[in-house]
C-alpha cells in the first residue's frame, strides 16, 4: 500500500511538471492556447502516472543499468505513442507527424538520461571507494 501511495504520490507531480511546462511553452509561444480540456488533461495524467510507474523498473537491483534505461525507455516509448494516438493527432497529421514526435521524444529523453546515468554511476563509484565496510584485507 506505501509503494501504491508512492507511486501515486510522484505520478501527481510529475503531472503538475508536465502541466506546468505546457503552460510555459504557451505563454512564450503564441502558437496554442494556454486553457486545457479535460480530455487532454486525464490524457497527462495517465501519462505521468504511467512515468511514475516505469521508474520502478530503477529499483530492481538484479538487472544491469542498461537493461534498466532499455526498458524504461520502451515503457516511456509506448506510452507516449499511446498518448499521440489517443490524443486525435495522428488522425489530423499522419505517420510522419508520430515518427518525428517519437524522434523528438527519444532525444528529450537521451538529454535527460545520459546526464543522469553518468551522475548516478560516478555517485556509486564514489559511494563504493568511501565505504570502508567494502574494504577486504588480503592478508587474512
Amino acid at each position: 500500500m506505501n509503494k501504491a501511495l508512492h507511486i501515486l504520490r510522484r505520478g501527481a507531480v510529475y503531472t503538475t511538471c508536465i502541466m506546468i511546462v505546457f503552460y510555459l511553452f504557451s505563454f512564450i509561444l503564441p502558437l496554442t492556447l494556454p486553457a486545457i480540456s479535460a480530455r487532454y488533461f486525464f490524457l497527462i495524467l495517465g501519462f505521468g502516472m504511467a512515468f511514475s510507474l516505469s521508474l520502478e523498473i530503477f529499483s530492481i537491483k538484479a538487472l544491469k543499468p542498461f537493461v534498466q534505461y532499455a526498458t524504461h525507455y520502451t515503457s516511456l516509448v509506448l506510452c507516449f505513442i499511446a498518448l499521440y494516438l489517443l490524443s486525435g493527432n495522428y488522425a489530423q497529421r499522419g505517420g510522419r507527424s508520430l515518427f518525428v514526435a517519437s524522434v523528438l521524444f527519444t532525444v528529450g529523453y537521451a538529454a535527460v538520461a545520459v546526464p543522469m546515468a553518468l551522475i548516478k554511476g560516478r555517485y556509486a563509484r564514489k559511494r563504493a571507494q568511501s565505504n570502508p565496510s567494502a574494504y577486504k584485507s588480503i592478508y587474512r
